[in-house]
């Protein structure tokens, strides 16, 4: 059964913020972040300014996406390897030809998913503003 996609409202920001938490909690080379409170009033602001998606009932992932420069700015899910990433990321493409985002050098695992994806890294690694180091990668149609 596919998983229901919705436009996400101020009212995922706890459900969110518990995945991103726990990512956080979960991954060894990431610095310490905000508090999963913090998390949770960060996404109540910012989701209804972006054009963000949620996946499942309860929430299960969700996608962050600056609109006007098709930037991705979050890509989270709660269990990976089920194809939840995957559909975020294609209601992303959805009437567009091209994605931008930025995801930590460290993250092997995100490269090999946005790779298949169809991204392509552009550029060199910088310096994020969390100190670890970023790569820039693109989709297009």
């Amino acid at each position: 059964m596919t998983e229901p996609i919705r436009r996400a409202t101020a009212d995922d920001g706890p459900a969110c913020a518990a995945i991103l938490a726990t990512w956080l909690r979960d991954t060894p080379w990431i610095n310490d972040g905000p508090s999963e409170a913090e998390l949770c009033d960060i996404l109540r602001a910012g989701l209804p300014m972006r054009e963000a998606f949620v996946i499942g009932d309860p929430v299960r992932g969700y996608l962050s996406l600056e609109a006007e420069t098709a930037h991705i700015w979050g890509l989270y899910v709660a269990d990976r390897g089920h194809g939840l990433g995957r559909a975020l990321v294609n209601q992303a493409k959805a009437g567009r030809d091209y994605l931008r985002l930025n995801t930590h050098a460290a993250n092997a695992d995100a490269h090999r998913f946005y790779d298949r994806e169809g991204f392509s890294t552009v550029g060199a690694p910088w310096r994020g503003e969390d100190g670890i180091d970023e790569i820039t990668m693109e989709w297009q149609r």
